[in-house]
């Protein structure tokens, strides 16, 4: 798996390395992950997207920088980055995650209701163009999921909150990559 974002998918705040969704993940599965969680800068930058697509025989690509590229960076880069990987890497699955929370954005940015039209449009877009290789995966919690000890700054996962993440997103994720029973083992 090449997991690409922010300081959140880096794992910033976990208490360590390990306990951070992707790796939670990759335990869980015994699927390798590169983590390329950069702290502020997960923009969609061509030039790092290029870099990324250099990975040698990737089974998936994540997408998980809204919350550094906000809506507007998402609707200005996103088309482009998964055109970098799709030239690299045609058959292989890109899933373009959601921010985890509305509340993100009030810390991070945009403030007001938080939508996830920029991703899901493109990734429609895509799928009716014929990619069928490019999925919205939703990190999103339900509305009545406990926040409060998810986050350290209602922004930057805490252990818990990437162990709630890893729980919603793994069923979406095994689908896409046809790992078949794996959501009802522990997550390592």
């Amino acid at each position: 798996m090449v997991y690409y974002g922010t300081s959140i998918t880096q794992g910033g705040c976990a208490s360590r390395p390990g306990m951070c969704d992707s790796n939670i993940l990759s335990r869980k599965w015994n699927v390798p992950v590169l983590n390329f969680g950069f702290s502020g800068n997960g923009k969609g930058e061509p030039v790092v997207i290029r870099q990324l697509a250099k990975v040698q025989n990737p089974r998936i690509f994540i997408l998980d920088y809204v919350a550094n590229a906000r809506i507007a960076g998402i609707e200005k880069t996103l088309s482009c980055v998964i055109d970098i990987l799709r030239e690299a890497h045609p058959s292989v699955p890109v899933a373009v995650m959601t921010a985890v929370r509305d509340s993100q954005r009030a810390f991070c940015g945009d403030v007001g209701p938080f939508e996830f039209r920029k991703e899901e449009d493109e990734v429609n877009r895509r799928r009716a163009a014929g990619d069928s290789l490019v999925y919205l995966v939703r990190a999103d919690q339900p509305a009545d999921e406990d926040w409060d000890d998810q986050t350290v700054d209602g922004c930057h996962l805490t252990d818990y909150g990437f162990a709630m993440k890893a729980k919603r997103i793994a069923p979406q994720l095994e689908a896409i990559m046809g790992i078949k029973g794996a959501s009802e083992k522990s997550n390592g």
